[in-house]
């Protein structure tokens, strides 16, 4: 199920935010339908103001530019199979070093 609105939050805000929370607002504007013709919503629902609702909206093109500029000066944070990998080299790092420390 796409997400049906997000509220409007100012670039100052945003600069606030952790990366995660960041990631997860970028995430949910690319689920917003992309315009009221292709929206299942009901002709009559009423839009609660200071909400992004379609991503054919001046406002979605706004909160999408200022969360990649907020996530531009962050660092990457690695998932999934790179975390594995990450993990796995430190178990080897730190066991080769416990056989070193028992010699």
């Amino acid at each position: 199920m796409r997400r049906r609105s997000l509220p409007i939050v100012s670039s100052e805000e945003l600069v606030t935010w952790h990366t995660g929370s960041l990631v997860k607002r970028l995430e949910g504007l690319r689920e917003l339908d992309p315009s009221p013709e292709l929206s299942d919503m009901a002709w009559g629902e009423p839009l609660t103001p200071g909400h992004i609702y379609f991503k054919s909206t001046e406002e979605w093109q706004v909160a999408y530019d200022d969360v990649k500029a907020a996530l531009q000066g962050r660092g990457h944070v690695p998932r999934g199979p790179e975390r594995r990998a990450q993990r796995k080299a430190r178990a080897t790092r730190n066991s080769s070093t416990e056989k070193r420390r028992r010699r």
